[in-house]
């Protein structure tokens, strides 16, 4: 114990692949990523972080014949890359009294299940943080390239935003854990229904599929407002790009939990010198008492060139309640653009007697790569879970 919280933390992560190619170098990669990290805090005011990994990097090819240059690159190879991250943020809040007749309290006790809880205060928080993360630059061109972690450029980068929520406190809350699991955290679990991907790099971002954060049983996230911009200090000392002054668009993202049983939100991303909307997301979460829900999300990216529609596609879920031990879900993603089916997915799961365990077992089929699959999931809770996929790929591997 330390009046500043200090502590060490420790940590060593373990990746390893296994590519295999009809054409061009394939073999194994191993990535291990020793790291420590030093949290802190100064009194009840500022909280911060400092942490200190080793990306060490290690190729064993068995195909060492490179297709663009027409020669063969080293059959080992290795990388070791330091990355220095640190952290502050701090928080301000303050506490209001809501009365019985007040707007807010009747807008969170929509449903019938919710008649019988009371909003009776409302906590305001402000929450600023700052992060830099620093990688030195290594020369890794002669590394094979299977993925975006094989190249890992140079980086001193500052990023920081603010969040700011308004959390309820209500007068009987005895159920909302026991709902916020069945019919909301089980959307996530049941294949086919996850929304949580994004087509932007949205750290400090959300998704409402998780549903508003509770804690103590009696206090629930209602609201809540992000926005956060990254500056690339090396790219404003060194001006490589006279057009580029190191600030990224602002990313920004509102989020509302007026309900446990309903969560509506927008994310977006703001060109701030052209002062308009370079991409956009709106994504919702619905749910009856009886356990159906539905969810969805529609995704917008602008090509930065061309100044036209990148990507638009919508995605979306819906899930049934057959019986007691038995839910049925389906789920599917379009691109508006092209008119054509990216992917779709249906499940059904079946619970044990107890609650305690269940199995999936669902199909899908995916545009690109083409390629249709069984799944087979078996989940003892509390413990995780033993998942089998089997992939099988269509003739027609051209769509």
């Amino acid at each position: 114990y330390n009046d500043y919280g200090l502590k060490v933390v420790t940590a060593l992560d373990y990746l390893a692949d296994e590519f295999s190619r009809d054409e061009g170098y394939d073999g194994f990669r191993s990535h291990v990523v020793p790291s420590i990290s030093v949290p802190f805090h100064v009194g009840p005011y500022v909280q911060g972080y400092s942490s200190v990994s080793l990306l060490r990097t290690d190729y064993r090819l068995d195909d060492t014949n490179d297709p663009s240059s027409g020669g063969d690159i080293d059959d080992t190879n290795d990388r070791t890359l330091p990355i220095f991250v640190a952290g502050l943020s701090t928080a301000l809040e303050r506490i209001y009294s809501v009365d019985e007749d007040s707007w807010l309290r009747n807008a969170t006790s929509w449903g019938s299940t919710n008649q019988d809880e009371g909003l009776v205060r409302v906590r305001h928080t402000i929450e600023p943080f700052t992060r830099f993360t620093g990688i030195p630059d290594r020369d890794q061109d002669d590394l094979p390239v299977f993925d975006s972690i094989d190249r890992i450029g140079e980086k001193r980068s500052l990023a920081y935003g603010f969040s700011t929520s308004l959390y309820g406190r209500f007068s009987s809350q005895s159920s909302i854990s026991q709902r916020n699991e069945d019919l909301i955290g089980q959307p996530k679990v049941l294949p086919g229904t996850e929304l949580l991907s994004s087509t932007r790099d949205t750290e400090d971002l959300r998704s409402v599929a998780g549903g508003a954060r509770v804690s103590d049983g009696q206090t629930r996230e209602l609201i809540t407002f992000i926005a956060k911009q990254n500056f690339d200090i090396l790219e404003y000392s060194r001006d490589r790009d006279p057009d580029d002054n190191g600030l990224s668009d602002v990313d920004t993202g509102v989020y509302l939990f007026p309900t446990p049983q309903f969560a509506l939100g927008f994310e977006s991303t703001i060109d701030t010198e052209a002062g308009k909307f370079t991409s956009w997301s709106i994504m919702t979460n619905m749910s009856s008492d009886s356990g159906h829900a539905l969810g969805g999300k529609w995704d917008f990216v602008q090509d930065s060139i061309e100044k036209d529609a990148l990507i638009n596609q919508f995605e979306g879920s819906a899930e049934v309640v057959l019986t007691n031990q038995l839910k049925a879900g389906v789920y599917s993603r379009m691109d508006t653009l092209r008119g054509n089916s990216l992917e779709s997915r249906g499940a059904l799961r079946w619970y044990g007697s107890c609650r305690c365990w269940h199995v999936d077992l669902g199909y899908g089929q995916r545009a690109n790569p083409s390629e249709n699959e069984v799944l087979l999931s078996f989940t003892l809770h509390g413990l995780g879970d033993i998942a089998q996929a089997v992939r099988v790929d269509s003739e027609d591997a051209d769509s």
